[in-house]
C-alpha cells in the first residue's frame, strides 16, 4: 500500500502541490473595461448595429444571416445577432409605441416571410391549407348556434362541461389557476337571473 501524499504545506512548499493555471486568457482580466468595450465594438460591427452596416434588403439580410450563422428575429439585447437590430443599424432599439408603423419591425416581418426557403434557414413561412373535415366541423357548429339562437329561451337546453381526470381521483373540475366550481356556480346564478 502506498503512503498518503503529504500536502504542500507539510512538505514546506508555499505554493500548491498541483500547479494551477487559469483557463481565462489574460485579455479577459479587464479591470478597466477595455476588453468589454472591444467586445461590444466587435458585436456592433458583426451584428450590423452600425448605420453604415445595417440591413437594407433581402440580399443584405441573407448576407447578415450567412455572416453570423444565426439570428433572433425581433429580440435584441440577448448578446446574439438580431435581425431587427441589424435593420435599425443600432444597438437595442426601443420598441415604439405603435409597432405597426415601425420600419424595422415591418421589414423584419416581411423578410421572415419572403426570404427564400432553404435548409440553412430555421424559419420559413408556412402556407395554410384548408382542411375540409375541419371546415365541416366549424360549419356544423355555426349552424347549430344559429338554430339555438332562433329557439325561444324556454326551449333551450344548456349543458355545463367540467374537466375530469379519470386516472386522478379528486381532480374533477380542476384547472390550473381557475376555480371551476365557483365559475359554474356564478354561471348558474347569472342564468337564473
Amino acid at each position: 500500500m502506498r503512503p498518503a501524499r503529504r500536502q504542500g504545506a507539510e512538505r514546506g512548499l508555499t505554493r500548491p502541490a498541483i500547479p494551477m493555471r487559469s483557463t481565462r486568457p489574460a485579455a479577459i482580466d479587464d479591470t478597466g473595461g477595455a476588453f468589454a468595450a472591444r467586445l461590444e465594438a466587435h458585436r456592433d460591427r458583426t451584428f450590423r448595429r452600425l448605420p453604415s452596416r445595417r440591413v437594407t434588403s433581402e440580399q443584405s439580410a441573407l448576407g447578415f444571416i450567412d455572416e453570423t450563422g444565426f439570428c433572433a428575429a425581433f429580440t435584441p439585447g440577448l448578446g446574439v445577432p438580431c435581425l431587427r437590430e441589424a435593420i435599425e443599424g443600432r444597438r437595442e432599439p426601443k420598441l415604439p409605441e405603435h409597432i405597426q408603423h415601425d420600419r424595422a419591425i415591418i421589414m423584419t416581418w416581411n423578410l421572415k416571410d419572403t426570404l427564400p426557403p432553404r435548409d440553412a434557414l430555421a424559419f420559413t413561412a408556412l402556407a395554410s391549407r384548408p382542411e375540409p373535415d375541419r371546415i365541416a366541423v366549424v360549419a356544423d357548429r355555426i349552424a347549430a348556434l344559429v338554430r339555438l339562437r332562433a329557439l325561444p329561451r324556454r326551449e333551450r337546453r344548456i349543458a355545463v362541461l367540467m374537466p375530469d381526470y379519470p386516472g386522478a381521483p379528486g381532480r374533477t373540475g380542476y384547472a390550473v389557476g381557475l376555480d371551476v366550481p365557483a365559475s359554474v356556480l356564478a354561471l348558474l346564478s347569472d342564468l337564473h337571473d
